[in-house]
């Protein structure tokens, strides 16, 4: 992978991620401006525009909390659906051990025919899948836009001499006394604008225009004394906030509505401040002066905080003056001056609209389940048993090994060396298959340490063999013995040859690349269920009554297995690499000599308290299982005998832990709680004969409830022979 696809699948994961947060945020946004438009209808005429315009900007403020604190008065728990009750389908229940398995109906080769998706779902897939980068493109392009025309605004005034006006200054100094300001704010003629504004985050400064002066004194102060309502307010960091708003959200209409309206509340709230601090009279000539202003130019009917980039600035005029109608009407009331018990109701319905819309719903917690018909029990805590792994009772075998060792020392070397060869080899599988099930992993007393175990275990496997006159004689479970037998088989046949497997894992694969690489799949139809006929319990001739019972789900579901040559496993590699909606697991490379077993594991193990019983008359123990939740692969690879080939038996079992049930119970004087877990398995067994470099390809369902298929690479590559080849 280059650079260029490098960054781009960084900005994919960025914009993905960011694009996911932003959805969930606008969605919580939605609701609260539902509510924020309710309380503008009802309400509007017992609220100031301030408090209106703090309630637009809760909404704002919500667009960039994906994650709130949870209430009990979010506004989320009025979207909360019902969760249907789904019948649930009664499992099919025997008496006899329930199987979860691959059967082997007659078995056929078929070419598998996905069906092609249509243009529109192909046009459907990419715009999803472009998504991400849209948003992200945006985002990025609405701050490099207004930090560019910012910074050039931003020069040009920076050149502008300081203004000499005397007028201009003494009315400006007297309106900052008025608004309680202080005088350093300097005042630039700016023909950069026109209108009035004020820039500058940290050394803010007013910006007239050079018609400015063309403005009586009484006309100058309404003018300055909104600019230093804008200060007051501290907008400018504001504006600059909404940048950050908009960067993240400048696709939602939410966020649109919200500043809109947010912006225009807030200049109906700097006429308000300006009207109060002159008399009644200065109304009427407000009204003019707004009028007068919207006819200069085209940035219209209001005032605004100087922000090159503004908000609304590239609407139409119908929305410029419908900005200056409302103004206009809004001054009616704005110099009206509110009791207490109107400010008090608008700050407690501001803090309530914050406290439902700036929180998430409270998730309940889960009702405790109980059960009427499981009797109590009484458990004894210090009476649970140590778990131990299981192992069968030794056996004493005697092998005849002439044959494996003239086999090896074909290849190279002499009887004695052959030997040498394989004893590491047959003490590994005595140490690590024997030895090691006979420590339990948990003691009454202190946990032995690694070291301790290593010092137990390194000599026992030379106490367990004895090889003398060709004859090895072996003592171990009968596991084991089975599997020595198998490995000698395999040596004798075609000597001590390497073989490495690659195992990797593929999710998400498109459909249409089985076609393009031509594949022959074979199908098998799996299925779960109970094996044999269910067995009737002997009369019990004892009062305490004998139970046998078991349960099982029938499932079905498809398996795949086809061959790939090299060409094709690399085809197939790199079409599943270069797709990003496909993921590639790569186990690590197992390397065997012929005929070894080997498992890859990548699973969990989770404990569960399934049930009591009773050890002896008034003491119980409790029924502990270790359920594996996740995927295993065992394979072995073996030569045929003339080298050319391998075979390959795999075995993949796939687990998962569902829904898991709990029902109470006494454990002595406490309550404590069984746990009833559901657990869905299925084994694919498959073996095949190919040649160094081709793989098998297994095709299964991940999950039950996933209807997408898992597909399990097996490579296989030939040590030895690659070794040869590279002499």
């Amino acid at each position: 992978m280059n650079g260029f696809e490098a960054g781009l699948a960084f900005a994919y994961q960025w914009g993905s991620a960011g694009l996911e947060l932003a959805v969930v945020a606008a969605g919580y946004a939605a609701l609260l401006a539902v509510a924020v438009a309710l309380v503008n209808v009802l309400f509007r005429r017992w609220l100031s525009a301030g408090q209106l315009g703090l309630l637009w900007g809760l909404v704002l403020v919500r667009l960039m909390l994906p994650i709130a604190p949870e209430s009990s008065l979010s506004l989320q728990n009025l979207s909360r659906a019902v969760p249907a009750v789904e019948a649930a389908t009664p499992p099919a229940v025997s008496a006899s051990a329930a199987v979860l398995d691959t059967l082997d109906p007659p078995s056929y080769s078929a070419e598998w025919q996905p069906p092609t998706p249509s243009l529109a779902e192909q046009a459907g897939d990419l715009f999803l899948a472009l998504l991400p980068l849209v948003w992200l493109a945006g985002a990025v392009a609405v701050v490099c836009w207004t930090m560019i025309v910012n910074w050039r605004f931003s020069r040009r005034a920076r050149r502008t001499p300081v203004c000499r006006d005397e007028r201009l200054l003494r009315l400006w100094a007297g309106c900052c006394r008025q608004a309680g300001v202080g005088s350093s704010i300097g005042v630039l003629q700016f023909d950069g604008v026109e209108q009035p504004a004020v820039m500058g985050l940290f050394r803010p400064r007013l910006l007239l225009p050079s018609t400015a002066t063309d403005l009586d004194d009484e006309q100058l102060r309404m003018v300055m004394l909104h600019e230093l309502a804008h200060v007051r307010r501290c907008d400018i960091a504001v504006n600059w906030l909404l940048v950050v708003v908009r960067a993240a959200h400048w696709w939602n209409p939410i966020y649109w509505l919200a500043a809109a309206r947010f912006v225009s509340l807030r200049e109906q709230a700097c006429d308000a401040f300006v009207l109060q601090r002159l008399d009644s009279s200065s109304s009427r000539g407000y009204s003019e002066l707004l009028l007068l202003l919207a006819e200069r130019g085209p940035s219209g009917g209001r005032w605004r905080v100087m922000l090159p980039v503004s908000i609304l600035g590239f609407l139409s005029s119908f929305f410029r003056r419908r900005a200056v109608r409302n103004r206009l009407r809004a001054l009616r009331t704005a110099g009206r001056v509110r009791g207490p018990w109107q400010t008090v109701a608008g700050a407690l319905t501001i803090a309530l609209a914050a406290g439902a819309g700036l929180t998430d719903a409270k998730v309940p917690a889960p009702p405790a389940e109980s059960t009427d018909w499981l009797p109590a029990a009484t458990v004894d805590r210090a009476a649970w048993p140590v778990v131990e792994r299981e192992t069968g009772p030794d056996e004493t075998r005697v092998y005849v090994i002439d044959k494996v060792l003239e086999r090896i020392a074909a290849d190279g070397g002499t009887l004695e060396y052959a030997w040498m060869q394989i004893e590491p080899l047959v003490g590994n599988l005595l140490r690590w298959q024997s030895n090691l099930n006979t420590v339990p992993f948990n003691t009454s007393g202190p946990n032995p340490t690694f070291t301790d175990f290593v010092a137990t275990v390194s000599d026992r496997p030379r106490d367990r063999y004895t090889f003398e006159g060709g004859q090895l004689t072996v003592r171990a479970p009968r596991e084991v013995h089975e599997e020595l037998a198998g490995n000698l088989a395999a040596w004798e046949q075609a000597g001590l040859g390497q073989i490495s497997v690659w195992c990797r894992f593929i999710s998400g694969l498109p459909t249409s690349v089985a076609p393009e690489l031509g594949l022959t799949w074979r199908y098998h139809n799996a299925t779960s269920q109970a094996v044999g006929e269910p067995e009737l319990i002997a009369d019990s001739h004892n009062t305490t009554p004998v139970v046998r019972a078991s349960a099982v789900v029938n499932d079905y579901f498809p398996v795949a297995v086809a061959t790939l040559d090299s060409a094709k496993t690399k085809r197939l590699v790199d079409a599943a690499e270069s797709n990003r909606r496909t993921n590639v697991l790569y186990a690590p490379k197992i390397t065997l000599f012929s005929g070894q077993r080997a498992h890859l594991n990548d699973y969990s193990q989770t404990p569960f308290v399934v049930g009591v019983r009773e050890v002896t008359p008034g003491v119980q123990e409790p029924n502990i299982v270790v359920v594996d939740d996740g995927t295993k692969v065992a394979m072995r690879a073996t030569h045929t005998a003339d080298r050319s080939r391998v075979r390959l038996a795999a075995r993949v079992e796939l687990s998962h832990i569902g829904e898991v049930r709990t029902a109470a119970l006494t454990l002595g004087a406490e309550m404590g709680a069984i746990q009833l877990p559901r657990v869905r398995r299925c084994s694919i067994d498959v073996a095949s004969e190919v040649k160094s470099g081709d793989s098998v390809l297994i095709g299964c369902m991940s999950s039950y409830e996933d209807k997408r298929f898992m597909y399990v690479l097996l490579t296989v590559q030939d040590v030895t022979e690659a070794a040869r080849a590279a002499k």
